[in-house]
């Protein structure tokens, strides 16, 4: 093993400085001595189609072949790969079984190794050095090459940016060794060479840093035969170093579709410049044909030892301090105390300090393509012979009443059946309800299989809400204008994509505690096919890892915390609705400064992310020099009774105050302050623009002045076509009175309805994510126009604009709220 770069002990499959197509014309291929025919095999652990299904390939290099140079390993497109893993997830493994030779000695040597996995950053401005990579500085139990990109890595991918980069440790002879899986999109040009896209995704393995220069070491030399196995599961596991929230995480898929996909390895071997069958990284006669002796036993071969009766310098001949079979150029000196250090330019494994044409690699590549192919069979082919029909309901059928055994191999045995494929109805148990499932999609009454929440009839949505307890009646509106949307769109649309739409709610009392009991059993018992309008910050705080970890479509949560929109990539089954919190905050802070200055200022706020969210951004848009926050008075979101904050805040001298509150807690601060005789400015968030504060506050007078902030069109705008046909579906649909809320919950329901009907010939849940990554400037009829929702992988903020306005009194002696000033838009 003549070249030291980084390279302490090489791994089959493992491509250093690599693209996907080279040209190499200036090399005759038809002049190479030795042989160079590595094998790839590519497999899943479970080839139903769309199973979370662990990918598996093994790389191998026969004995007596020459040892591989470079690899590039290309997956099919379709298969799918979830760039939004948790950082640090354990998301694969790669064993390498390699033959080493030691202190100067021929390869007899086998090492066995095994790197885990890690999902790792891909923040190219956000570096770590090689050295570093495998530390920990900062002392939080995740490896630094997780947390930061590996700077060495731009140097080797100029201008690139991997969509998933996967990093491993492991230990040889006491030294570490790392590896990083980098994987970039179809078609990526990597060091100026391009790929074919048609191959799929291109996936360069990097052992240690290919560019650093290492002190000598026991590991002289690294020899076929090899082995390398490469994991990517399908499912994250968790261990001693992963929390538990990373485990269980869906991380590869197969393809939705069955069929035949094609897995290539692209490999070139290391180069033998005197053809003599040895390449010149074991070579240390590399321009003279070895004779096979070495009298001195120094590990110069004869044909080119100066004294092959005398073993010079304990077997370091030009005394550089590399053995000789660890030098790549053993007869003349480039160790560390010399100008070029082992400095191997044209990267053929002879050191410039003997190559005789340093700037031209020597020797004779030899290019191979190796294939496999996996074969995916459709979910209830229980028989594995691409075709599922009522052979398939037979078998299970047969296996229900114990005539046939289940198996976990595709073909299965005689008598067998593969038993993954059998759980079309999603249930977690195969059963003769599967046999009449099968039965049902083979004479066409039921379209699709194996997919939760879809039958030929119904899409299932569900939803956690407040029905009951406390804050039921206070959100009840929203709950009403969803159903009554969904019903009109099935009584008068026949549903979507010809389904009708089933909302099922489950009552988690704005609780918490609840809420993780109620979701697990709408998608475990009910096999929901999404949530959606997942209501309350606490209340949803509580499901929403759960929901990713499921891949269960989380869509437009009712609740405006900034987390919602600002991981999308840990959390790319959520999308937020609301605006954010933080950002509602910031518009108040800015309008007390601007419109206010000089006045106190007080926070009301609820403890929890929505709270401690608007408090944030008050803080962020008042102007110090204008106003003094002088008083933050926080509650529980459990809490009953809130009036003795609210003197807190009179007694500290606000003259305005912001309420971080939903309506219930705002009513009763709002009722408490007009009780006292206490008149400050009041500005609540969002959540509480509705009619029906005016009858919670204790009157029109009582809430007239207050500020607040919205989106939609005011519900007393009847002149509006759209507004005018909300009134139209709440009074066939529902017995509850139009308001904000109300719109709110057609809101919700119309754009759950839009996406499903841009998904209807992928009625998947990943179908249904790139249904809603498609909405680019919509604008719903009922928000305020001007205010637009586009959503994508990297953005999952629903709405991002919004209005001011304020509490009056008609005429009449009615509670009217009417906006002034111009929309107010933002982005991130």
């Amino acid at each position: 093993m003549k070249a030291k770069r980084g390279v302490i002990c090489s791994l089959a499959a493992l491509a250093v400085l690599l693209a996907v197509v080279v040209v190499m014309a200036q090399w005759d291929t038809a002049r190479a001595a030795g042989s160079f025919n590595p094998t790839m095999s590519c497999s899943v652990s479970d080839p139903t189609a769309g199973a979370n299904a662990d990918v598996v390939r093994v790389f191998d290099v026969p004995a007596g072949d020459y040892n591989y140079k470079k690899t590039v390993d290309f997956l099919p497109a379709e298969f799918g790969m979830n760039e939004n893993l948790p950082q640090g997830a354990w998301a694969g493994d790669l064993r390498s079984v390699s033959t080493l030779g030691l202190l100067n000695n021929l390869c007899t040597t086998g090492l066995d190794v095994l790197f885990h996995l890690y999902n790792a950053s891909v923040d190219t401005s956000d570096t770590v050095s090689f050295r570093d990579s495998y530390g920990d500085i900062d002392g939080n139990g995740v490896l630094d090459g997780v947390e930061k990109y590996p700077d060495f890595l731009n140097t080797l991918f100029p201008g690139l940016t991997p969509t998933i980069r996967l990093f491993g440790i492991t230990s040889v002879a006491g030294t570490p060794v790392t590896m990083n899986i980098v994987v970039f999109e179809p078609g990526t040009s990597v060091l100026g060479l391009a790929s074919d896209a048609s191959l799929g995704r291109v996936i360069v393995n990097v052992l240690n840093n290919p560019a650093a220069m290492l002190a000598p070491n026991a590991i002289t030399d690294f020899c076929t035969p090899l082995m390398a196995e490469t994991t990517l599961f399908g499912i994250t596991k968790t261990d001693a170093t992963v929390t538990a929230t990373e485990g269980g995480t869906p991380f590869m898929t197969n393809p939705t579709t069955a069929g035949d996909y094609t897995c290539t390895t692209w490999a070139v071997n290391r180069l033998d410049a005197d053809g003599d069958g040895l390449e010149n990284s074991i070579d240390t006669c590399p321009y003279d044909v070895n004779s096979g002796e070495d009298i001195d036993k120094d590990g110069i071969d004869k044909a080119c030892d100066p004294n092959d009766d005398v073993n010079e310098n304990g077997g370091d001949y030009d005394d550089d301090v590399f053995a000789n079979r660890g030098d790549n150029c053993p007869l003349v000196a480039n160790g560390p105390n010399d100008a070029d250090n082992q400095t191997d330019t044209d990267g053929d494994d002879i050191g410039d300090a003997c190559d005789t044409n340093p700037t031209t690699p020597d020797g004779v590549p030899i290019e191979r393509w190796n294939s496999s192919t996996v074969t995916i069979v459709p979910a209830g082919d229980v028989d594995c012979d691409d075709d599922v029909d009522a052979v398939d309901a037979l078998f299970i059928l047969q296996y229900v009443v114990g005539l046939r055994s289940p198996s976990d191999q595709c073909p299965p045995p005689e008598g067998h059946l593969y038993l993954p494929a059998g759980d079309v109805d999603c249930d977690d148990d195969v059963d003769a309800v599967d046999a009449l499932f099968i039965l049902q999609h083979v004479v066409g009454l039921r379209p699709a299989l194996g997919v939760c929440g879809i039958t030929p009839t119904q899409i299932i949505i569900g939803a956690h809400f407040s029905q009951t307890g406390t804050y039921g009646a206070a959100f009840a509106p929203v709950l009403a204008g969803m159903k009554a949307y969904f019903n009109y769109v099935n009584a008068e649309e026949g549903g979507v994509c010809g389904r009708q739409i089933i909302l099922k709610a489950e009552d988690d009392e704005y609780d918490p505690a609840k809420s993780p009991e109620v979701v697990r059993k709408l998608v475990e018992q009910d096999k929901v096919f999404a949530m959606i309008a997942g209501l309350g910050t606490a209340a949803h705080t509580a499901v929403w890892e759960y929901l990713n970890e499921m891949g269960v479509p989380d869509l437009w949560i009712m609740s405006g915390a900034h987390k919602w929109g600002a991981t999308p990539e840990e959390h790319p089954w959520s999308v937020g609705f609301l605006p954010d919190y933080y950002v509602e905050g910031t518009i108040f802070g800015k309008y007390i400064s601007q419109n206010l200055p000089g006045a106190k200022v007080g926070v009301l706020y609820q403890n929890d992310d929505y709270g401690k969210d608007e408090l944030a951004g008050v803080k962020n848009g008042l102007d110090p020099t204008k106003n003094e926050l002088v008083s933050e008075q926080s509650y529980e979101p459990t809490a009953v009774d809130i009036r003795s904050l609210v003197t807190n805040l009179k007694d500290a001298g606000a003259e305005v105050v912001v309420g971080a509150c939903i309506p219930g807690h705002c009513a009763q601060a709002i009722k408490a302050a007009d009780q006292m005789g206490w008149e400050p400015t009041i500005l609540i968030g969002s959540v509480n623009a509705d009619p029906a504060m005016f009858v919670y506050a204790g009157g029109p007078e009582v809430m007239e002045g207050v500020i607040s902030l919205q989106v939609n069109k005011m519900a007393d705008w009847t002149d509006d076509s759209a507004v005018a046909k909300h009134h139209e579906i709440m009074e066939q649909y529902s017995t509850i009175v139009p308001g904000n809320f109300t719109i709110f919950g057609q809101e919700t329901a119309s754009l759950t309805v839009e996406a499903l009907s841009r998904t209807c010939d992928n009625l998947t849940r990943q179908g249904l994510m790139d249904a809603v990554h498609s909405f680019q400037e919509y604008q719903p009829d009922l928000m305020l126009l001007g205010i637009t929702i586009t959503l994508s992988p990297t953005d999952h903020l629903a709405i991002e604009g919004m209005r001011m306005l304020v509490a009056t009194v008609t005429p009449e002696g009615k509670g009217k709220w009417e906006y002034f000033g111009p929309i107010i838009t933002f982005r991130d």
